[in-house]
């Protein structure tokens, strides 16, 4: 029998307590983390908090849905889509999938482009706690906590 492999991945998001699995469960169905994700959907994301926007606002909620298929694979974009649709989801519960989503990215190591050269990254000293969403995305209110 052979000894369990441990990647990069694993290693990095077991240290920060996160899980690792390419899969995140919405609603009973299983979507898949493709290897690639579109950064530009975080960078979104985080404008829309630092301007204020909530997720009751409908540039919120475009943000929130950008983030969802910029995470996913086309395929699996749309197949959330319809079980949203379908099985009625929740702000909560949509919500949580984006919080989700953000957790299971942030825990992915970054690794350079093939020809790209090393840069050092530029790092604020408060960005180096031990969240790694972008920022901003704390100070979204969610649509159950507008409710109230």
């Amino acid at each position: 029998m052979s000894e369990p492999v441990i990647t990069a991945v694993d290693a990095q998001a077991a240290g920060e307590g996160l899980n690792a699995s390419d899969k995140v469960e919405f609603m009973g169905e299983a979507f898949t983390l493709p290897d690639r994700v579109s950064f530009w959907s975080f960078i979104v994301f985080a404008k829309a908090a630092k301007l204020g926007i909530d997720s009751g606002d409908a540039d919120g909620m475009a943000a929130m849905y950008d983030m969802v298929h910029g995470c996913l694979s086309e395929d699996d974009g749309e197949r959330f889509d319809r079980a949203a649709i379908e099985k009625r989801a929740s702000d909560e519960e949509i919500f949580a999938f984006v919080q989700e989503l953000m957790e299971r990215v942030s825990a992915r190591p970054t690794v350079p482009r093939s020809g790209s050269s090393q840069q050092a990254r530029i790092t604020s000293k408060k960005s180096k706690g031990k969240s790694r969403s972008p920022a901003g995305v704390e100070d979204l209110t969610t649509v159950g906590e507008l409710a109230r």
